[in-house]
Parts: structure tokens; C-alpha cells; sequence
């Protein structure tokens, strides 16, 4: 069964708001928050894989009016090594992702150990390939910018590193901060979305400003669409 919601702040969720996340958190990150609203949706038996169904309507319905480009991070830094490096993330779907539309680096986040990342940008032509290999590829998060916008406030590289170095929390495993990765990298008219597991359920929410009143109709009304379609759903 799916249900979804939506949160007028983001630390109204209980995973989001941890007092690690909230430490890391500048007076500038914080006012950012302020003028966040995340639409959660979560599904208690995620093996049905009903979620990834409405994962892959979501970026067409994305695609419509922006750029959609889909982020993958390493969870867990490994030593550097010629091999790894040079095959990459992608190199199992090499076929699937577009060498124009990718892009992947290697950051070393510890003497001697690197996390791979790479950002892909995903077009109608491709949701349905590139969704099919989203169990075996560690997928962060994907952001939505409109398509007369500037994607990127320097580079990709950039973009990649700053959300490694300042988005993630070190460790055995590299944890996610979500909020500090929404405040860092949201702004009006920028969309991200997540599709997690968590405590056997799979939760997919999409992160968005409050001044994107027009889109979150838009998006209130896809996901009618979606319950009216889908018997399973349950607002």
C-alpha cells in the first residue's frame, strides 16, 4: 500500500531532523530550510515495486518543463585503485548512459580512499533504461531545474564535491545529510527527489520551494492522477 503527504516543514520528519544534521547547519542553511516543502510518499511493501512505477511516470512528468539529471555517490569510500578508477561507475551500463549526458568523477575523502560520483542527465528516451538500472547503481537523489536555467553554479565537478564534502557525514558509511544537501543545492524554480529504503519500507519525497506555488499544483494534480490510476494508492 502507498500513502503520501505533504510536509509544510521538512523537520517534521523524524529521519530528516537528527542533531547531527541540524549541527552542520549554517544560519544561511537554516533560513534556506525555511522556505522548503517536501510530498513524501511511502510504500510499507516496497518488493511489489509499485514505487518505482510512479518513480519512473515522475520523471516524465519532470521532463515536461525542466532538465532532470539523477546524482550517484558511493556509500562507502574504498582504497584508490587503478582499475576501479579508470572503469568508473557506469562502466557495467555503459550502454545505457549517454557519455554526452554523464558525467563521473573520483574524490579522495580520506588519505588513500575515494568515493566515486557522477551525475547523468536523463531524457524521455531514456527514464525506462536507465530506471531499470537504478537497484545495482548507489543513486542519491535527482534535481529537477527548469529548462531555461543554469543547471550548475560552476561545474559538475563542483556540484560533486561540494555535496560529497559538505552533504555527506564520514564514516564506515557516508550518510546522507539531506538537510544540508536541499539548503545547499535548492533554490525557487529547483526541484530534488530521493527514492530510499528505509526500515523496510521505500519512501520516494520530492524537496521544493514555497514560491513554486504554479508547480506544486502541477504536481498535486499528477499525483491525483496517479491515485485515481492506481488502486493502491492511498492519499
Amino acid at each position: 500500500m502507498i500513502n503520501y503527504k505533504i510536509y509544510n516543514s521538512l523537520l517534521e520528519i523524524e529521519d530528516l531532523n537528527l542533531e547531527s544534521s541540524l549541527f552542520s547547519l549554517t544560519l544561511q542553511n537554516q533560513k534556506v530550510l525555511e522556505s522548503l516543502k517536501v510530498l513524501q510518499v511511502k510504500e510499507n511493501a516496497h518488493f511489489q515495486r509499485d514505487m518505482l512505477s510512479l518513480f519512473r511516470d515522475f520523471l516524465v512528468f519532470s521532463t515536461k518543463a525542466h532538465k532532470v539529471y539523477l546524482v550517484f555517490l558511493e556509500p562507502y569510500p574504498q582504497k584508490k585503485n587503478r582499475i576501479r578508477s579508470k572503469k568508473g561507475l557506469f562502466y557495467p551500463h555503459s550502454i545505457v548512459f549517454r557519455q554526452s549526458a554523464t558525467y563521473e568523477t573520483e574524490i579522495e575523502v580520506s588519505p588513500g580512499e575515494t568515493l566515486l560520483a557522477g551525475i547523468t542527465q536523463v531524457t524521455v528516451s531514456d527514464i525506462d533504461r536507465v530506471a531499470d538500472c537504478l537497484d545495482e547503481l548507489p543513486f542519491a537523489f535527482g534535481l529537477a531545474v527548469p529548462q531555461q536555467k543554469r543547471a550548475f553554479a560552476n561545474s559538475r565537478k563542483d556540484t560533486l564535491e561540494t555535496i560529497v564534502r559538505q552533504g555527506l557525514k564520514p564514516g564506515k558509511i557516508y550518510w546522507k545529510n539531506w538537510l544540508k544537501i536541499v539548503a545547499l543545492l535548492l533554490k525557487p524554480e529547483r526541484k530534488i527527489f530521493t527514492l530510499q529504503t528505509l526500515n523496510d519500507s521505500e519512501y520516494f519525497r520530492v524537496f521544493h520551494h514555497r514560491a513554486d506555488g504554479q508547480w506544486e499544483k502541477q504536481l498535486e494534480h499528477f499525483f491525483a492522477q496517479q491515485l485515481q490510476n492506481r488502486p493502491a494508492l492511498q492519499s
